[in-house]
């Protein structure tokens, strides 16, 4: 389930691979910082 749009999660992405940091992510696209974690982990696994 996509609860937040694909939009929201390339913007996050976006962020986290400019070395911004997860809480300042979720606090500018208004994400739970949980999600944002998970999006970042998951990403990583994808980049492997």
């Amino acid at each position: 389930m996509n609860f937040h749009g694909t939009e929201v999660r390339q913007k996050a992405l976006t962020l986290l691979r400019g070395d911004v940091r997860n809480a300042d992510v979720a606090r500018k696209l208004n994400v739970p910082v949980g999600t944002v974690g998970y999006w970042k982990h998951e990403d990583r696994a994808e980049a492997r």
